[in-house]
């Protein structure tokens, strides 16, 4: 696994390879990169992630997923796509309903892993979807499953989308951003 790490970039210039245009020639191809992040993993990517959070409100979002893993890059993840976002991490479907009901959670969106012990994904998304007080939350379907059949499931049982966890932390914040944006707009 590659160490990648993050830098603020504030009223700064970011080089681009090619100049805006022919108004902006005396800029020689910089731009001003105002409340960005740049990615760097050394010797293998780096590149300008723009900071949306003063677009979007305050979110809470609940991640269920029994990877730990996977829990601490979405939280790095979503603290780039959005700063402002609270994130609460449930390691299955039971505790998932446990936070939701008996913690009171009053979440924007949940984001479900389908393969988890105790209660799966799909056994999750249809006991939220019968409860009154949490039917209404959109859920994403965030897992590493790329079968057509449990993207029409899912999406039979309600859930709002299907997100195939990406391979690359640059491109899970891309996905998050792209489905954010389409489910709570």
């Amino acid at each position: 696994m590659y160490k990648a790490y993050f830098r603020l970039l504030k009223y700064t210039y970011v080089r681009l390879s090619h100049p805006v245009s022919a108004s902006n020639e005396k800029m020689s191809g910089l731009i001003p990169a105002v409340y960005a992040y740049i990615l760097i993993i050394p010797g293998i990517d780096c590149r300008i992630i723009p900071n949306f959070a003063t677009r979007m409100a305050k979110k809470i979002i609940l991640l269920v997923d029994d990877d730990m893993d996977d829990q601490e890059l979405f939280g790095e993840a979503m603290s780039i796509v959005d700063s402002t976002a609270t994130c609460h991490f449930a390691s299955d479907g039971e505790e998932g309903l446990r936070i939701l009901q008996d913690g009171g959670l009053q979440c924007d969106v949940i984001f479900l892993d389908l393969n988890m012990p105790k209660m799966n994904g799909k056994q999750f998304l249809a006991e939220i979807k019968k409860d009154s007080a949490h039917s209404n939350i959109p859920v994403v379907i965030f897992s590493t499953s790329q079968r057509e059949k449990d993207g029409i499931e899912t999406a039979a049982m309600g859930a709002a989308h299907f997100l195939t966890k990406p391979s690359s932390f640059g491109e899970l914040c891309k996905q998050l951003e792209i489905v954010l944006a389409k489910t709570l707009a």
